[in-house]
């Protein structure tokens, strides 16, 4: 199992520091200790690769916004949709690039609103449209 060294920047993004030895103490690259390490970056803490791209993923997710047509267009139509489910009062699609891992931005239409996040791809669509109908307070209709 891989022990990185990974601090916060100021725009809350982890980024993997060096890895650490955890038999010498000593990072593998910068030849440092973790108090070293954090002397400079005084976030830097010590985690496993599975814990670093979680805490990745879920600084790339947003919560949802509303949007005008016209980016909701755009977006559509940059590259092809993932997952694109339409019905005559809502739709969403996922863009086909991921942001972080499984991390991609989602953009759907409630009625004539069009809404855009950042969240995981494989978020079901009923998912997708309940949660920008509850934060734009709209109701769903089927």
């Amino acid at each position: 199992m891989r022990n990185l060294i990974v601090y916060i920047e100021s725009n809350k993004k982890p980024v993997c520091y060096d890895q650490m030895n955890l038999d010498t103490g000593i990072s593998r690259y910068g030849k440092e200790t973790l108090q070293d390490v954090q002397s400079k970056c005084p976030s830097a803490s010590l985690m496993t690769l599975e814990e670093y791209q979680i805490l990745h993923d879920q600084s790339w997710t947003t919560e949802p916004k509303e949007i005008t047509q016209e980016q909701y267009l755009y977006a559509l139509n940059v590259l092809p949709p993932f997952k694109w489910f339409r019905s005559k009062n809502h739709e969403s699609f996922k863009m086909s690039e991921m942001l972080s891992g499984c991390i991609t931005g989602i953009y759907c239409r409630v009625g004539k609103r069009y809404f855009h996040f950042n969240g995981d791809i494989s978020t079901p669509h009923d998912e997708v449209i309940s949660k920008c109908a509850n934060f734009a307070d709209i109701e769903v209709n089927q």
